[in-house]
């Protein structure tokens, strides 16, 4: 979650619960943005990608993620 100095909030939530067959169903709430809900994730998901990395989340050396 990042603050920026206003004390708006940006949040990613991922789930690995998914509607087709993909790894995780992914949002982004950015209300502060007028984004209420961006379920595209785009911009978000390289910071998703190196969070999962970081925390071996896959508990693998490779990952191929498709999120939704």
């Amino acid at each position: 979650m990042s603050i920026n100095p206003l004390g708006n909030v940006s949040l990613l939530v991922f789930a690995p619960e998914t509607y087709d067959d993909n790894d995780l169903n992914v949002r982004v709430f950015a209300d502060c943005g007028g984004v209420p809900e961006d379920p595209a994730t785009g911009s978000s998901n390289g910071c998703l990608a190196a969070y999962l990395v970081r925390e071996d989340y896959f508990k693998s050396d490779e990952i191929e993620v498709t999120v939704e």
